[in-house]
């Protein structure tokens, strides 16, 4: 039996102190602490392992950020918290960040249009069928309306005309404070807080 199998077939709990069998369970019979299989790591070897990440985030063989005590690395640069919290450094991540972001809303409105597209003069034929009015509020906004997808890009929702529904800035910005429904198909509009009856489409 080699010095391993030792440690592991009879080892202390580290709770009751009584000696259990992680190879049989690792749940202490005695006390019903949990004890892992798992041969605990000496310093020496955090160490070096902790030196090898280092070392693979600085040449570029893995990607990642690394945050120790003294320094950190951001995509392979390893830097003080001083020049991390720059403010040239924070507009560099901003950027970043910005453009991950456009990235991935890019990619989803791809797939979003390969559902289903719309034309510019399908919108404006649909702004025009509600009279330039917000379906949720009903006022006619100075700045124009806004296209907000019915079942939302992000959730697979497509970009054909028959998901997407004219509103304001205001309106459109605010949806995650109000529990939504499909303004267009409900009543045409009209049902928010500020009530605009449309005579004729609203009784």
């Amino acid at each position: 039996m080699s010095k391993e199998q030792e440690f592991i077939s009879e080892k202390a709990c580290w709770r009751c102190k009584e000696i259990v069998h992680p190879t049989i369970t690792e749940w202490c019979p005695n006390c019903g602490a949990y004890n892992s299989k798992k041969k605990p790591k000496t310093p020496e070897q955090k160490q070096a392992e902790k030196e090898e990440k280092i070392r693979k985030l600085l040449s570029g063989e893995i990607e990642g950020q690394y945050f120790d005590r003294e320094f950190c690395i951001i995509d392979g640069v390893k830097m003080t918290y001083d020049e991390y919290h720059s403010p040239e450094f924070q507009k560099k991540l901003d950027k970043k960040r910005f453009a991950a972001m456009s990235k991935a809303r890019a990619s989803k409105m791809k797939e979003a249009r390969a559902k289903g597209a719309h034309t510019k003069k399908e919108w404006m034929a649909l702004v025009e069928e509600f009279e330039h009015r917000c379906l949720r509020c009903g006022n006619v906004p100075e700045d124009g309306l806004t296209k907000d997808h019915i079942e939302k890009i992000a959730w697979g929702g497509s970009d054909a005309i028959d998901n997407i529904q004219p509103l304001c800035r205001q309106c459109n910005s605010a949806q995650e404070q109000f529990n939504w429904v499909e303004w267009r198909r409900e009543n045409g509009f009209g049902l928010g807080t500020n009530c605009f009856c449309w005579m004729g489409r609203i009784s």
